[in-house]
C-alpha cells in the first residue's frame, strides 16, 4: 500500500494527474489494482485546492492505464461519503504520527476479535468521533480482506467503535 513501493501505480497517478490546474492530490496508500485491458489503480488521496489556507479532503481516486501508457482519472469519491462538518486531517495521515488517535484506535479494539484491523490514515474527526481508514481482515479459514472507515468515539478514558463502512474502491 505504500506509494514508494508502488512504482508503476505512481506513475500512473501521476500521469493522470500532470494536467490538473487549481487542484493538487497526495497518495496516501495504493488500496489496489487490476488487470483489464491496461490497469485499473485505486488510492487513498488527500487533496486540496491549491489556493492560501486551504483546507484538505480525502479521496478514492480510481485511475485507468490504457496499453499505450496513457493515464486519465476515472472516479474520484470523497470520504466519508455522505457525512458533513468533519474537520480533515491536514498533517500526516499516519497512525504513528497522530499518537492520541492511535491510542484511542487501539483502546477501542483491545477487545474485539475475529478481525484484524490495519489502520492505513487518520482522516479526520467530528467532536470526540475519528474516521480511520484500515484494512480488515477476517480471521478464519478463507480470510477476507476489505478497505473499510472505522469510526471511533473516544475520550482519555474509553473508546468504541461506532461504524464500520467497507469501501468500495470500484476497479471494475
Amino acid at each position: 500500500m505504500d506509494p514508494a513501493n508502488n512504482k508503476e501505480a505512481m506513475e500512473a497517478f501521476n500521469k493522470a494527474t500532470d494536467s490538473l490546474d487549481g487542484y493538487r492530490y497526495e497518495v496516501v496508500a495504493v488500496l489496489g489494482s487490476q488487470v483489464v485491458a491496461g490497469m485499473n489503480y485505486s488510492y487513498l488521496c488527500k487533496g486540496e485546492m491549491v489556493i492560501p489556507d486551504a483546507k484538505p479532503d480525502y479521496n478514492i481516486v480510481n485511475v485507468y492505464e490504457d496499453l499505450k501508457g496513457d493515464a486519465q482519472i476515472t472516479e474520484t469519491v470523497r470520504i466519508p461519503e455522505g457525512k458533513t462538518d468533519w474537520e480533515y486531517n491536514s498533517k500526516n495521515a499516519s497512525l504513528k504520527e497522530n499518537p492520541d488517535v492511535d491510542i484511542i484506535f487501539n483502546k477501542a479494539l483491545e477487545e474485539y476479535v475475529g478481525v484484524v484491523y490495519d489502520p492505513i490514515a487518520y482522516i479526520g474527526k467530528k467532536n470526540n468521533t475519528y474516521a480511520i481508514i484500515a484494512k480488515t481482515t477476517t480471521v478464519t479459514v478463507n480470510p477476507q480482506t476489505n478497505i473499510s472507515i472505522v469510526y471511533i468515539t473516544g475520550t482519555d478514558s474509553s473508546a468504541r467503535i461506532d461504524d464500520i463502512k467497507e469501501i468500495d474502491i470500484a476497479l471494475e
